[in-house]
């Protein structure tokens, strides 16, 4: 697993697209400070976590809750919120005692305790989001509902009307959806049930479905902001894109009506529902941006056209890093390496690279490797090819430089650098000590085990994931007899997540027979929990859920075997008690499950630790979990 230190790091730099004062979030020793943009400390890093500023206050830790200081680092409210996040428009999404309560300025409730959170349609309006994850639109003066909280999605606006979508259950057993269109005052702009289902708009417009009662499917369609339908075109043979962009959509074409084979080619549709272009020696198309568009020939090599389907330019190129451009350019590659091309398909930086990053042209600067590994160090160069910095960054923040800084990952410390290349700040880190871990949200389950091999066959594959903490022997007499025993030994000290104290957690079965645990990728159903300020046991780490079918399998621990794992040291400010949870196949009742706890220690954990997951967004297809 990642370095939780690393997950805070990334925190903080998600944040700087927000900040709107030249302070930086740093990390030095663990805590949070503030620099300005010649690298000087303007706020003492003492703070145990912290947001960037934003509308001149800041969101900081200084123990177990959060609170919100201005520019001189002075509280202007205390600490008092279990997670506090960055103001817009006067107004934070904090949490007390895990109750979700958008603030103003001066930390007076702006809202009823029923809305969770609030999305800006801009400074006067906002979609807000209730306990029961229904969407309705507010005013931000009168605090009035201008849509009341009815819908199970409000998407987002453009040109002044949004998709909304409603989910019918009535038989609990499906899900239908229904889909209308909204202005910014709630009023109907296309009714449910008119279309079956209605795209997001973009600029301006959307792709509707109808029911014609066709036998061949629905009809497609497109609409205006004023709820006009464009065109209708029966899809039979075609499938329309998502979007509009440039006056024109993608569509994949057959050449063989309802022939649904590798047959397809790419072409474009138009806003009178016209097939503009369509061209079977292309077998892709991809969106305009910019007035161009790549177009992907049969042996994969691509070509740039204009709005009236004309080459532009004489080259072709081998592969599309980024298939639109941005603010004029595209990364585009040769059979000499990846290069920076125009709107005129002209190399404005040679394909000299291995890789320059999806995230392509940033505020001027892009971000390069000559290393095609997974632990590639990238570098910055400019569009005038001088380079900022050589490949020496491990991580850096996608957003670019903000405010004359960018944030990196080099040699495994937080740094800063300036435009000219310059490194303004670095953090200093103590290698040579264990540390505590005091963090603010539910950790994800770390629990890996495997069976033995006389368990694990061709038919079991155990998940995607094979661990290599099998099961041991038991030869001593510490664990119980004839039970399934699970046990938190404090006398042992072990290193969790290769830098924090932790202490030995042990599976033991001498019940005679083998006990079988469902798993996920060899992840067990095994967990921390914590007493809260009520006594009452609450989980504290949670096991995430995977949508791939293949991730699920069993795991067999034998008589007289135990597995053993390490266990975080959590420290926060609430002093309390700490047992583990495992879940495990009843062996009397197969089809039931029941859970063994271990015995309680002493522990100190922070109040998001009872509620607060992390947003995760997974790596690729390998990484199917999504909690």
């Amino acid at each position: 697993m990642k370095a939780l230190t690393t997950l805070i790091l990334l925190f903080s730099i998600q944040l700087t697209f927000g900040q709107t004062t030249a302070l930086f979030t740093i990390v030095q020793h663990d805590s949070i400070g503030y620099i300005n943009d010649k690298g000087k400390v303007v706020i003492r890093p003492i703070y145990l976590n912290g947001s960037n500023f934003s509308e001149g206050l800041a969101a900081v830790r200084p123990n177990g809750r959060y609170g919100y200081i201005d520019t001189q680092g002075n509280f202007v409210l205390q600490p008092q919120f279990d997670m506090a996040y960055s103001f817009k428009n006067g107004l934070a999404l904090v949490y007390k005692n895990g109750q979700p309560m958008i603030i103003d300025i001066k930390g007076n409730i702006a809202f009823p305790y029923a809305y969770k959170a609030i999305r800006f349609i801009n400074d006067r309006k906002g979609v807000v989001t209730t306990l029961a994850n229904k969407q309705g639109i507010i005013d931000i003066s009168s605090k009035e509902l201008l849509a009341d909280t009815v819908f199970d999605l409000i998407g987002d606006f453009n040109y002044g009307v949004a998709m909304v979508r409603q989910y019918n259950s009535p038989k609990k057993k499906h899900v239908f959806e229904r889909e209308a269109v909204i202005d910014t005052n709630g009023k109907f702009v296309v009714p449910f049930d008119k279309y079956v289902s209605i795209k997001p708009f973009s600029e301006g417009y959307a792709l509707v479905e109808i029911d014609d009662n066709r036998k061949n499917g629905y009809t497609d369609g497109a609409i205006d902001t004023k709820g006009n339908l464009l065109f209708k075109r029966p899809h039979d043979g075609s499938i329309i894109d998502e979007a509009f962009h440039d006056g024109y959509v993608k569509a994949i074409l057959y050449k063989k009506e309802g022939d649904n084979s590798e047959k397809s080619y790419g072409g474009f549709i138009n806003l009178k529902g016209e097939l503009a272009f369509s061209d079977t020696n292309f077998s892709n198309v991809n969106d305009f941006s910019n007035g161009r568009a790549f177009i992907r020939l049969e042996n994969y090599d691509h070509l740039l056209i204009d709005r009236n389907f004309k080459q532009v330019g004489k080259d072709t190129f081998h592969d599309i890093t980024t298939e639109t451009f941005t603010n004029g350019y595209a990364v585009a590659k040769t059979n000499d390496g990846t290069g920076i091309i125009d709107t005129l398909g002209n190399f404005v930086i040679s394909p000299q690279y291995e890789k320059i990053d999806l995230t392509g042209i940033a505020n001027g600067y892009f971000y390069f490797t000559n290393d095609d590994s997974d632990t590639a160090l990238f570098g910055i160069s400019n569009l005038k090819g001088k380079v900022i910095i050589p490949p020496v960054m491990q991580q850096y923040d996608r957003n670019g430089f903000a405010n004359g800084l960018i944030k990196a990952i080099i040699n495994n410390k937080l740094t800063c650098i300036n435009t000219n290349g310059d490194i303004v700040w670095h953090e200093e880190k103590d290698t040579t000590r264990l540390k505590l871990l005091n963090i603010d949200f539910m950790n994800r389950g770390y629990f890996y085990a495997y069976s033995t091999p006389k368990h694990t066959d061709a038919n079991d594959s155990g998940g995607w994931a094979v661990s290599s903490n099998r099961p041991h022997k038991i030869t001593e007499s510490r664990f119980p007899d004839k039970l399934l025993a699970l046990i938190i030994d404090t006398a042992l000290i072990d290193t969790f997540a290769k830098q924090y104290t932790g202490y030995k957690l042990f599976i033991s079965n001498t019940t005679g027979d083998t006990i079988q645990f469902d798993a996920q990728d060899s992840r067990m159903y095994m967990n921390l929990q914590a007493q809260n300020e009520k006594g009452e046991w609450k989980d504290i780490e949670y096991l995430p859920s995977s949508w791939c079918g293949n991730s699920y399998h069993t795991l067999q621990l034998e008589t007289n075997a135990y597995w053993q794992f390490t266990i975080p040291v959590y420290h926060g400010e609430l002093q309390t008690k700490v047992r583990a949870k495992l879940t495990c196949i009843d062996q009397a009742n197969p089809k039931k499950k029941k859970e063994v706890y271990s015995n309680v220690i002493n522990g100190g954990i922070n109040p998001g630790q009872f509620w607060n997951k992390i947003p995760y967004n997974p790596i690729n297809i390998m990484d199917p979990y999504f909690d």
